[in-house]
C-alpha cells in the first residue's frame, strides 16, 4: 500500500513507496498519509472521538475483544450506528491521514485503504446483523425505502448473501462447500515417467486447488 511518516508537526506526506506513489489526482493530488508516531494524531482530530481509545492528541484500536463488546453493548441500531461512528469507523481514517492526509479528506476513498478499512467496518456490521439486526425494525423500518441515487430498496442490497460476500472468521479457510469439477491430465516426463495433476476447480468461488503427486 505503500507509506510515508508524518513531519514533526504531523502534517501528512506523500507515499514514496509501493505501487500508489506515482498516483495523482486531477484535484487532490497525491495520496497522502500521516500514520501517526505512538498513535499520536493531529490534535484537533481527536474531537468527538470515543474517549477510551483516545487521550490527548494520542489514538489506539480497539482490541478484538473489545470490538465485540462494542458490538453486544449497542443492539439496537441507533445505538450501534453512533458506536461506529464515533469509534471504529473514525480510528483508522485518523491514524492513516492524521489531519491532513487523504483519508482524513474529503478525498479518503482515493486512498487504497479507504477500501480495505470499509469492508472490515462492513464486517463488524454483519457481525452485529448476525446476532441483533434480523428483524425488519433493526434499520429503523426502511427495509423498503429505495435507496437514493441506485433506487433500489435497502432490502435488495442489505444482506451478505444479496451482495455475494461472505467473511471469514479468524482462522478459518474456504468453509463454503461448493459445486466444483475436477480435470485429471497425465503427461510424460523427460525421463520417461508419468507424472498425474489434479486441478479442482471451484465455480462461483475464488478457490483452485491443484495436487501434483
Amino acid at each position: 500500500m505503500g507509506g510515508s511518516n508524518p513531519d514533526k508537526n504531523l502534517k501528512a506526506q506523500c507515499i514514496k513507496t509501493g505501487p500508489f506513489a506515482s498516483y495523482k489526482h486531477s484535484e487532490f493530488g497525491c495520496i497522502s498519509r500521516g500514520f501517526g508516531s505512538d498513535g499520536r494524531i493531529g490534535q484537533s482530530s481527536a474531537d468527538g472521538l470515543d474517549g477510551r481509545f483516545h487521550s490527548g492528541n494520542k489514538i489506539r484500536f480497539p482490541s478484538g475483544p473489545e470490538v465485540q463488546t462494542l458490538i453486544d453493548n449497542n443492539k439496537d441500531w441507533e445505538s450501534y450506528r453512533n458506536m461506529i461512528e464515533y469509534t471504529i469507523h473514525p480510528i483508522a481514517h485518523l491514524f492513516v491521514g492524521s489531519d491532513s492526509g487523504t483519508m482524513e479528506m474529503t478525498w479518503s476513498s482515493q486512498d487504497p485503504i479507504f477500501a480495505l478499512h470499509h469492508a472490515y467496518i462492513d464486517k463488524i456490521y454483519a457481525a452485529w446483523q448476525k446476532s441483533y439486526g434480523a428483524k425488519d425494525s433493526a434499520y429503523q423500518g426502511i427495509q423498503k425505502s429505495n435507496l437514493p441515487v441506485y433506487n433500489v430498496p435497502v432490502s435488495s442490497v442489505d444482506s451478505l448473501e444479496a451482495n455475494c460476500i461472505q467473511y471469514l472468521e479468524p482462522g478459518a479457510l474456504n468453509p463454503i462447500p461448493a459445486t466444483s469439477t475436477t480435470t485429471t491430465a497425465t503427461a510424460t516426463t523427460s525421463k520417461g515417467s508419468n507424472s498425474t495433476a489434479t486441478t479442482a476447480i471451484t465455480t462461483g468461488k475464488a478457490t483452485v486447488a491443484v495436487s501434483s503427486p
